[in-house]
Parts: C-alpha cells; structure tokens; sequence
C-alpha cells in the first residue's frame, strides 16, 4: 500500500493540472492516515490478547486486586498474633512480599499500575505471584478458624467443668447446711425433755398391754417448747413384763398429735439415731392383771434422769 501510494505521488507530479494534483495528494494523505489508525487498532487488539502485554483497560483489575490484598495484611497478621500463630503467617507474608517485589520489577516501557501505556510481563508469573498470595492467605484463616474452635472447646470445656463443679459444690453446700441443721436440731432435741417428766402409762387390756402417752409440753435445750397431745389409740398389743421405750419422730418440731413407738431396743429410741427422734422416756409393762404403772423420764442426757 505504502509502495502504490509513493508511484501515485510520482505519477501526480508528470503534467496533471495542479487540482488533480491536490485531489491526488489529499487522496493519499487519507490512505495513508487509514491505514495508520487500522494499523494502530490491530496492534491494540493483538496487545489485549497478549498474554505477555499489560494493557492500561487490563490494568485496573490487578491494581485493585493488590490494593485489597496488600491492604488485609496488617489486620491478618494482628490477628494470627493473637493467636500465636506463626508459621502459617510468615508464609502468607512472604507471598505477599514476593508479590510485591515483582511488580516492582514491572516497569517497560511504562509502570505496571501506569494507566498511560502498555507493559510488558510474564502472564503465567503475574498470575502465580497472586494465586501464592490467595493459597497462602486461605490457609493463615484456616489456621486461625481451626485455633480459634480449639479455644472456644477448650473453654466451653473449662466451663462446663467449673459448672459441674459448682454444682457438686452447691450439692455437698446444701448437705452441709441440711447436715449442719440436723446436727443443731439433734442437738437442741437431745437436750430436751417431757412436762411433766413420767407421761407414760401401761395397762393390761385382757390379753396384752397398752401404753398410753399423757398430754404434755416438749421443752428444747434451746429455750423452746411445742405442747403434743395423747395419741388417740395409744400404742397396743404389747408384752407383758417387759421394758420398752416410748419415742416419736417430729421432724418439723411442731408438737400437736403424733404418732408414738414403742421398742425393746432401747437405743433406738434414742435422739441421736433419727433427725427428728424424740424419747419420751421407758416403762416396764405389768404383769397379766396387775394393776397400771406409770413411767417416763424424758430428761436431758446430761440431766440426772433415766436415758436409754
């Protein structure tokens, strides 16, 4: 195209009248300024499908996608910090370091983030310097997500420790306190006795004893005291001749009617067996068609009365 449109200038100078001759220049003039542009375009296209060439529309892309990566580092690293984690974050580092020291080598004929021209790269090398950076970020944050269930396991470990163990310390608290009520009870109950202190009565009733339990007050070592009235039905069925001792369990030490016992084994009776275990003192059952007998002696162990 160039070679004809030199002849046409050559021919256009042999005897044409001088407009010919302008018509003829103007005509190449315009040829020749297609051909530029058309020239320039194909090397545009070709530059934008050169995987080597960084043109300034494909540049955008990698500048915002280094800021974004190069941006995230500091708060990665702060992080991987708190967690004590080190190894995966020096390779995160370095990758982002490497990067970092080859765009810096990107610079013919223009900067790589230079929008004003081309650059001239190695596409597969751009693109593996990135990837090394996503790789090495992608496996700091599973490091990091992995530490940080670790911990949260560790902790809810920790917590559901101390909750058991504060529950077996509420548990062995609220015996102590049930224990240590007992023990103030069984003590205020063993320093107590009956008003008057012989209530027990024991007839024969034709084939058997019964013991009857009069009306009278409970008084406590602590200065309190509960009236308990007779049981209806009395205790029947017993031997003759024979000792028993006469108690009942209040373990609410209210008084009023309650239900009486009575054993041969006189420990049973005492106090101290049962929470709630108050003596009412012993008797000796008469003989068939001896005459009633009276007893008691609900007094305090340490008083001077009778005490199984």
């Amino acid at each position: 195209m160039a070679r004809l449109l030199s002849r046409l200038r050559d021919f256009g100078t042999a005897g044409l009248p001088s407009y010919a001759l302008t018509w003829s220049q103007r005509v190449c003039e315009q040829t020749e300024n297609q051909f530029s542009n058309q020239q320039s375009q194909l090397d545009t296209i070709n530059a934008i499908l050169d995987d080597n060439t960084l043109t300034p529309d494909k540049k955008p892309n990698w500048i915002f996608f280094n800021q974004f990566l190069t941006g995230e580092q500091s708060s990665l690293d702060a992080e991987a910090t708190t967690y004590g984690i080190t190894t995966e974050k020096t390779a995160y580092d370095n990758a982002v370091s490497a990067l970092t020291t080859y765009l810096a080598t990107l610079t013919t004929p223009v900067a790589w983030n230079d929008l004003t021209g081309n650059t001239a790269i190695v596409g597969v090398t751009l693109r593996s310097k990135f990837n090394d950076v996503l790789v090495k970020k992608q496996a700091l944050l599973n490091k990091m997500h992995d530490t940080a269930r670790s911990l949260a396991n560790t902790a809810q470990s920790t917590a559901n420790t101390a909750n058991t163990t504060a529950t077996a310390a509420q548990s062995t608290a609220t015996a102590a306190s049930t224990l240590a009520s007992n023990v103030n009870k069984n003590d205020k109950n063993t320093a107590s006795a009956t008003v008057p202190t012989n209530i027990l009565t024991a007839t024969d009733a034709g084939s058997s004893v019964t013991i009857g339990v009069l009306l009278h007050d409970r008084q406590y070592g602590d200065g309190t005291s509960v009236s308990l009235t007779a049981n209806p039905s009395a205790i029947t069925g017993l031997a003759y001749s024979t000792l028993y001792a006469v108690y009942y369990d209040d373990t609410g030490y209210s008084g009023g009617a309650q239900t009486y016992h009575a054993t041969t084994t006189l420990k049973t009776a005492q106090p101290e067996k049962v929470n709630g275990r108050h003596y009412c003192g012993q008797i000796t059952t008469p003989a068939p068609a001896a005459p009633p007998v009276t007893g008691g002696g609900a007094l305090s162990p340490s008083g001077s009365g009778p005490y199984p």
